[in-house]
């Protein structure tokens, strides 16, 4: 705060406390003496200062508040575009898929047979990477000992 700021506030909590105090003394009948007003002046100086740095801190401290929420909000706004983008590119499988008991192909909204695996890339996304289970090893290639399981 200013020099400027601090004689204004000084002043105006004395002159305050100068004018309730005239009152007072008026309601009370007591003679008005220039020596009197020494006291008021002084508290009523240094409680007009107080209160301008109070008001001043809290000034600051609003305007800091104010730029605090600001980027919070445009936190926000940028983490909620980040998700919706996200969101977007999700591709969910529900329901019931009519799948072929012999060659596990899935039956499409259009009627058109799809292999499984082409199926749920296109509607999940889902990549596959083909292996052999260990009964499909030992049933299709028994010669083969894939999963080490040799007793030899």
């Amino acid at each position: 705060m200013s020099i400027y700021n601090k004689i204004k506030h000084f002043s105006l909590g004395a002159m305050v406390l100068c004018i309730c105090s005239t009152y007072q003394k008026k309601m009370i009948g007591v003679p008005l003496v220039i020596k009197g007003y020494l006291v008021p002046v002084l508290f009523g100086g240094i409680a007009g200062l107080l209160l301008g740095i109070y008001i001043s801190r809290l000034k600051k401290a609003r305007i800091e508040l104010k730029r605090l929420n600001q980027n919070l909000e445009d936190k926000v706004k940028q983490r909620t575009g980040e998700l919706e983008k996200s969101l977007a590119q999700v591709k969910q499988l529900s329901g019931l898929l009519p799948i072929c008991a012999h060659c596990n192909k899935i039956r499409d909204g259009e009627g058109y047979w799809n292999q499984l695996e082409e199926y749920i890339h296109e509607h999940s996304g889902a990549r596959f990477s083909h292996g052999i289970c260990q009964e499909c090893a030992k049933k299709y290639y028994p010669d083969m000992d894939l999963y080490g399981e040799d007793e030899n």
